[in-house]
């Protein structure tokens, strides 16, 4: 298992903290999965009744965190994870945390074709099919408004007529306030099958995908990849976002990088 999990509000991370050990405890813990002897069947395991062990262990974490000591009414966390069963890949995603796959066709280390496959997609309010369901459940999905009466920034989810909770995402993990109007832990899901193709796997949180799109990430890569150093590609991620947030704004958002070469 691959993840990251970028909390956010004032107990942000406590969340990711607890959620990032709950969901890694409750599903290697399964009895089920623990007699298991070969990926195979632990992926088949995990794929059966529409990946319902994983999704049930996202629940089951937005659950059990709001039952502990620290307030999370307003705070949360996203959570991508990656489960890798040999040549399977399943990542599951609730937030804005991303994760992508590189590849290359020309069936050699060359890299002079590469693209993305990607592994996950932003939870953002202002997605349709989000937008209806938060609306459904009494929520508005807006931008900030600023002295000009024009909207700023990222959709956010409003309980309707409120200035709360203002979250950037229609997913998370946590936020209790924002489950009451339409935002679910509920993980997106999608497969990708290993192969002599796939070249390496990038996970990160937004403060990188903030600024850097994912083509920029898979060329930054390229060099790395050939070096054999994932050390080397999470270095210049960060410090490449970190340059940008100064020139951008007045503070550097959270950043975390995940590498992985095949």
């Amino acid at each position: 298992m691959f993840g990251v999990l970028d909390g956010h509000g004032v107990n942000g991370h406590l969340v990711s903290h607890f959620v990032s050990k709950f969901i890694i405890n409750r599903i290697k813990n399964i009895t089920s999965i623990k007699k298991l002897d070969s990926p195979e069947a632990i992926y088949q395991l995990l794929k059966s009744n529409g990946y319902q062990i994983i999704a049930t262990a996202f629940m089951d974490a937005d659950v059990q965190v709001a039952k502990e000591k620290f307030d999370c009414l307003r705070s949360g966390t996203t959570c991508v994870i990656v489960f890798q069963c040999d040549e399977h890949i399943i990542c599951a995603n609730a937030g804005d945390s991303r994760a992508i796959m590189i590849f290359d066709d020309s069936n050699n280390d060359s890299l002079k074709n590469t693209k993305i496959y990607p592994l996950s997609y932003d939870c953002k309010p202002e997605i349709p099919m989000e937008r209806k369901r938060i609306m459904a459940n009494g929520g508005s999905v807006e931008q900030f408004i600023d002295d000009n009466d024009q909207g700023v920034g990222p959709f956010r989810v409003f309980i309707k007529d409120q200035e709360n909770p203002g979250l950037a995402m229609s997913r998370s993990i946590g936020d209790i306030e924002a489950k009451t109007v339409g935002v679910i832990p509920n993980p997106q899901i999608i497969e990708y099958e290993i192969n002599r193709k796939s070249k390496y796997m990038i996970i990160c949180s937004d403060g990188i995908w903030e600024f850097i799109s994912n083509e920029e990430a898979m060329e930054i890569g390229k060099k790395y990849y050939l070096r054999h150093d994932p050390l080397g590609l999470c270095n210049e991620l960060t410090n490449k976002a970190t340059e940008i947030w100064k020139v951008e704004d007045i503070v550097i958002d959270d950043i975390t990088v995940v590498v992985v070469l095949f």
